[in-house]
């Protein structure tokens, strides 16, 4: 069984087997998560983007990871400003992500809150579709070690280093896990 970790932590830092993007339909690296990718990890990361062209959203994208501490890149397109279904898109890409990092047989993986930043879908929203996602998701037939969740400290505002299973966003990622 996966253990799953939630934290305030800068995702692009970590040393994971993969690491999910959410993404524009362009697959650009024009905001969040995206700028830190692109200065991290390479101008490499932006050209193989470059040649899988544009995308629809819903679509997951897997790229190297150039210069990161990553061997792949799952880049969630999931930078949406309207959907009729947010919750249950949220839901569908979370297990998008874990059926591809599942297929590609990878031992770890981290999430960022989806487009919690410029997008400003509120956390609790995000958090919620997510933990219903992974807490639905039969863990027991994947290679997987560590699943985990890098949040912003911009986006978990209460300033602590670590957040706890007495955390609301602990609550709603992990419940049912």
């Amino acid at each position: 069984m996966a253990k799953f970790w939630i934290d305030t932590v800068n995702i692009t830092a970590l040393k994971v087997e993969g690491l999910v993007h959410t993404a524009n339909t362009g697959l650009t690296f024009s905001s969040g998560i995206g700028v830190d990718i692109y200065k991290r990890g390479g101008a490499q990361i932006e050209e193989e983007c470059r040649r899988k062209g544009k995308q629809q959203l819903g679509n997951v994208v897997v790229t190297g990871g150039g210069d990161l501490h990553v061997d792949f890149i799952f880049h969630a397109v999931a930078m949406m400003y309207e959907h009729p279904d947010v919750r249950g898109f949220l839901y569908e890409i979370t297990t998008k992500c874990l059926d591809e990092a599942k297929h590609l047989q990878l031992k770890s993986l981290v999430f960022p809150a989806f487009s919690c930043g410029r997008i400003k879908n509120p956390p609790d929203l995000i958090c919620e579709s997510m933990g219903a996602a992974f807490a639905e998701y039969d863990f027991s037939k994947t290679p997987f070690h560590s699943v985990g969740m890098a949040l912003k400290k911009e986006f978990y505002h209460i300033g602590k280093s670590k957040i706890t299973e007495e955390d609301s966003i602990w609550k709603y990622v992990c419940k049912g896990i």
